[in-house]
């Protein structure tokens, strides 16, 4: 990590947001604790997804590997 990054990238997120209008964010964040009241939301389909990719680069690096032992 960069100097640069520890200085630029909180001064950006920093200046993003004073950029956004103070009505929106307060209308956001009652949406979110209206959200939070009703439970976490949840999405299943993309979590599935996600861990649909893990197995799938699991089995593709050990075949990879299995590959390779073989070979030698």
């Amino acid at each position: 990590m960069d100097l640069d990054d520890v200085i630029l990238v909180p001064l950006g997120i920093a200046i993003t947001l004073k950029m956004i209008a103070e009505a929106v964010v307060q209308e956001h964040e009652l949406q979110a604790e209206e959200r939070m009241k009703r439970g976490k939301p949840k999405n299943w389909f993309a979590g599935s997804m996600i861990i649909i990719l893990w197995i799938a680069a699991v089995l593709w690096i050990s075949l990879i590997a299995y590959r390779h032992v073989l070979n030698e």
